[in-house]
């Protein structure tokens, strides 16, 4: 929990490198919480190499998650990178989707 944190404040500072090299030092596996405030940090400072990462470390995780694929999809829209990664992908409906984030 608390690398949750920490890698929150860095990136909502902008300290996106710092928060990144965190993630990857921890002892475990970050989980999609992590990513998911990493890569909503990543908007603001329009960071599109560390949110890439972010964004296919994410979806890996969750693929299922109907509401993260939005998340990526708008993310993508608002630099104008409409069909990129994983937030692009086209929905079906043979798909069984979830809708929590959590």
């Amino acid at each position: 929990m608390h690398y949750a944190c920490l890698i929150e404040l860095l990136a909502c500072a902008g300290c996106l490198d710092e928060a990144f090299k965190l993630i990857k030092e921890m002892p475990f596996e970050p989980s999609k919480s992590i990513w998911g405030s990493f890569l909503t940090c990543c908007r603001p400072y329009g960071n599109l190499e560390l949110s890439d990462i972010a964004d296919k470390k994410l979806a890996e995780l969750e693929s299922d998650n109907v509401l993260i694929m939005l998340l990526l999809s708008t993310l993508h829209a608002e630099v104008g990178r409409h069909g990129d990664g994983a937030g692009g992908e086209v929905m079906t409906n043979e798909r069984e989707w979830t809708y929590g984030v959590g």
